[in-house]
């Protein structure tokens, strides 16, 4: 979502005509929930660890896997989920776009207001099990997360 404001500067929109006019971003992407018949914990390796912490910095001790079995028809995976990152613009925001604000000046100023990014939402998820690593990686970068 956040990626969008600078998207629509480079197709020629101005920042003071963005400011003001934008009352949301919404991205999203569809992800693959685990199968709860054959999930189970596991001890992830130290590096998965590292993408794991919260914004607490709290970091879990196991995250479930699944080995794959008849119901999930032995792929590990049943269902799909929504992950979504939503940017909910305010007069804070709008006055930093206007004055032309790096998108990381946008994204910290949104964050000190609750804005979570799609990895954030997938990593909620990985930790309650829902989901694994491999499918948050594979629609959110993961790497700007590891400690």
């Amino acid at each position: 979502a956040i990626g969008a404001l600078p998207r629509l500067r480079d197709i020629g929109i101005i920042p003071e005509i963005m400011a003001g006019n934008i009352i949301g971003v919404l991205a999203q992407r569809l992800i693959r929930k685990r199968c709860n018949y054959c999930k189970e914990p596991y001890m992830p390796e130290k590096k998965d660890l590292g993408m794991l912490s919260n914004r607490e910095g709290i970091k879990p001790d196991k995250i479930d896997r699944a080995k794959g079995c008849t119901v999930c028809d032995h792929s590990g995976y049943k269902g799909r989920l929504a992950l979504l990152e939503i940017l909910k613009m305010n007069s804070d925001l709008d006055d930093l776009l206007a004055h032309g604000a790096t998108t990381k000046e946008i994204k910290d100023a949104a964050y000190d207001q609750g804005f979570f990014t799609l990895a954030d939402d997938g990593v909620r998820h990985i930790i309650g099990g829902i989901t694994s690593i491999e499918e948050v990686a594979r629609v959110a970068d993961l790497t700007d997360r590891m400690s």
